[in-house]
């Protein structure tokens, strides 16, 4: 043991053991720069120069009221562990819990890894388990690098979102799932009703703006094409003749056209099938979008017109002809019933989609 005198001076006089140590294995060890705490013969504390050693395997246990300090002599404003009252490590005021680790920090609760910071790639991995039924809340939620799930980028730094699909959700289950994929031009998402949604097309939603146009007929066997432009005098049949022409407007459809036929009992029997042929950029007539409507499906929209008496039947004839701004669009119509002179004075009604 050795002490100190009040000269300032030390004495080697030997190791301090109890009198009741039969082994003489417990006691303070005085050796060069160090002075250790033995038990059992095992060094459990030790001190050297500055710093301070627990055996590997040594605890540290803290009884009731019992703290330990890290700021000094200082009680007040600390960083302290305290055994009351919740086992906790508690941080006062603006102190600082600094914790360094070369490559994770993991949190436990009774051996359940619950937290893991991991400092072996170049950008901190955090990991942390959420339940389904705890929500994450905050006034502002700062994610530099963005956010990855499953690892696929959904939210980069420069705040775009990536995503391969989207479902709204509430408590119940799904409300909404939306496609994958991108739709076509001048689709709209359309529901089934059932939470489901597609990109559908939508008549005359392709632009929005749909234009009608009007022109004249007479309908026999032989068909003959519409006139456009001048509603008193029908014209050749020659497809030269520019009362037959129509320049589209703009680029888009023809989503239908609508006949009115001015005869009395119109009919299946009377005038068989009436067919409608739409041409585009033709020389000669050559090819033609065809739709046929047989006369029986055509609605008597006026009875006994005016002085006449003659009836009005409109028959619908959809279709969906893509169209450019400046095309020539020609119309023919025809019936397959009646004699080469039973000829009926039609109204003819296109209607157009812009796109």
């Amino acid at each position: 043991m050795s002490f100190k005198y009040s000269n300032g001076q030390y004495q080697v006089i030997g190791d301090l053991s109890g009198s009741d140590d039969s082994n003489r294995d417990t006691g303070i060890d005085f050796e060069e720069n160090e002075i250790k705490l033995v038990a059992g013969g095992t060094a459990v504390f030790k001190v050297t120069g500055s710093d301070v050693f627990l055996a590997d395997g040594s605890d540290i246990h803290l009884g009731t009221n019992s703290f330990i300090y890290f700021d000094g002599y200082d009680t007040t404003n600390d960083c302290y562990i305290t055994q009351e009252p919740n086992n906790s490590m508690t941080i006062d005021s603006n102190n600082i819990l600094k914790l360094d680790a070369d490559e994770k920090i993991i949190i436990q609760n009774n051996g359940s890894q619950k937290v893991i910071f991991n400092f072996n790639d170049s950008v901190t991995e955090f990991s942390m388990p959420i339940s389904s039924s705890h929500d994450i809340s905050g006034s502002t939620l700062h994610l530099q690098q963005g956010i990855t799930l499953g690892g696929q980028s959904v939210l980069d730094n420069q705040a775009s979102l990536s995503v391969g699909s989207i479902t709204l959700v509430d408590q119940s289950g799904p409300i909404y799932q939306f496609p994958d994929a991108d739709g076509t031009s001048g689709q709209v998402i359309m529901t089934d009703g059932s939470g489901n949604l597609t990109f559908s097309n939508v008549s005359g939603a392709s632009g929005g703006t749909s234009q009608f146009f009007q022109g004249h007929v007479e309908i026999g066997t032989t068909a003959k094409p519409v006139n456009f432009q001048n509603v008193v005098s029908i014209g050749g049949n020659a497809p030269e003749n520019i009362k037959s022409w129509f320049i589209a407007p703009f680029t888009g459809q023809i989503n239908k056209i609508i006949l009115s036929v001015k005869e009395n009992n119109f009919s299946t029997s009377n005038h068989g099938t009436i067919t409608v042929f739409i041409y585009k950029n033709q020389s000669n007539f050559d090819s033609a979008t065809s739709i046929a409507v047989a006369a029986d499906n055509f609605a008597q929209t006026v009875n006994n017109l005016g002085s006449t008496n003659s009836d009005v039947n409109t028959g619908i004839f959809n279709t969906s002809v893509s169209i450019q701004e400046g095309d020539l669009i020609q119309i023919k119509v025809g019936k397959s019933v009646g004699a080469s002179d039973d000829l009926q004075d039609a109204v003819v009604t296109l209607r157009l989609t812009e796109q």
